[in-house]
């Protein structure tokens, strides 16, 4: 006889405010999120199943599936959408949120006839573009626009899904790919030679990019208040990624190198040269298409510079939002907390499968021109 399954985990998430009933579900999907059969009842999270995004890694979101069965999935064909349900005490109307669209690869570990438990590592659609690259020299023509040339690789993958900003830029000359570079490395060099992030996923599964920008310039999603958090605040001070001087070069074969050099030197900047002295990253590429995107690659890296002198991890109430790429949050605490508020960029999250709350590791943003806090 087959074991019991254990029903997926729904329970009443206590916070100071906002108290609600969490469910996960899980459906088998497609590449294109059209969804079929209903896993929820082979999934069980309360263990190890979350979802994490991280900018750091080449895939920028994973998720972290226990299914009791394997064999209702195929490896490489099949995806999975996981959904999170809220209900709220106080009469509200109830949520139903995606969490993403996940690829599927061969889970880990052996099986016997009693029981077949898979940790499945699955990972968003970005993956699908990793897994395929050009067999022979792939040619985009001269005045190519970018973001189509990007759009025709994704096609090339199955996927016809996204989110990406429209551009005017061509490309000025023809840019060719040899054999071996996958999809993915092709499509993260045409974004980033036009000042455009890499890809990464929104939780319905489209790939998603836009053009850079400034962090003290991204619209916070949202504002946490003493009532949001669900732990006490864990500050991180880090130094290894702190830098004031930006100095990005572009080679070019055809004539002298094209520079951007940005300087944090605002006396009010805890990460400027007046109070760190100089500390210098200098980042070589060849892929970048011109002035602007130099200048716009300096520009980011600088601003992103300076937010890392201080990082906090926050646990809150359950937010998919979190899965939302390139977002900053306010905080607006009191009492000893005071000393927090402003302006975060949100950089990794983790969302449990489970009742527990989301983790969020936030990094503190400064004005890129005063240097003053936000």
């Amino acid at each position: 006889m087959a074991p019991m399954l254990e029903p997926t985990p729904r329970a009443t998430v206590p916070g100071l405010t906002n108290a609600q009933t969490v469910q996960f579900d899980v459906l088998k999907a497609d590449i294109d999120n059209a969804q079929s059969t209903d896993l929820t009842a082979s999934f069980f999270g309360a263990s190890t199943g979350h979802i994490d995004p991280n900018p750091d890694r080449a895939i920028k979101t994973q998720a972290h599936l226990d299914i009791r069965d394997p064999t209702l999935l195929d490896p490489y064909r099949d995806y999975v959408a996981v959904y999170l349900n809220r209900e709220y005490d106080d009469g509200r109307a109830s949520d139903r949120d995606q969490l993403g669209l996940f690829e599927v690869r061969v889970p880990p570990g052996t099986r016997t006839v009693e029981r077949a438990d898979a940790i499945y590592t699955a990972n968003d659609l970005t993956a699908t573009l990793a897994r395929y690259a050009f067999t022979d020299a792939y040619n985009i023509a001269a005045s190519s626009n970018y973001v189509t040339a990007v759009t025709d690789i994704l096609a090339l993958a199955g996927i016809t899904r996204y989110l990406i900003e429209p551009t005017t830029i061509t490309t000025a000359a023809v840019i060719s790919f040899p054999p071996g570079t996958t999809y993915l490395e092709a499509c993260s060099a045409l974004l980033q030679a036009i000042g455009y992030y890499v890809l990464s996923a929104l939780p319905d599964g489209r790939l998603f990019s836009t053009p850079t920008r400034a962090l003290e310039y991204v619209q916070p999603y949202r504002t946490i208040t003493d009532a949001d958090l669900m732990a006490p605040v864990h500050i991180q001070p880090l130094d290894t990624t702190v830098a004031n001087v930006i100095i990005v070069v572009k080679d070019n074969p055809t004539g002298a190198p094209l520079t951007a050099t940005r300087k944090n030197t605002a006396a009010d900047s805890p990460t400027s040269t007046v109070n760190l002295g100089t500390v210098t990253r200098v980042v070589s590429r060849g892929d970048l298409a011109d002035q602007d995107a130099v200048d716009a690659l300096a520009d980011r890296l600088l601003a992103e510079s300076r937010s890392f002198y201080q990082t906090a991890k926050l646990t809150i109430l359950p937010d998919p939002r979190v899965l939302i790429p390139h977002q900053t949050i306010e905080l607006d605490l009191t009492g000893k907390l005071e000393i927090l508020n402003g302006l975060w960029w949100c950089r990794v999250a983790k969302l449990p499968l489970s009742t527990r709350a989301t983790e969020i590791e936030i990094n503190r943003i400064s004005d890129t021109i005063k240097g003053t806090l936000i």
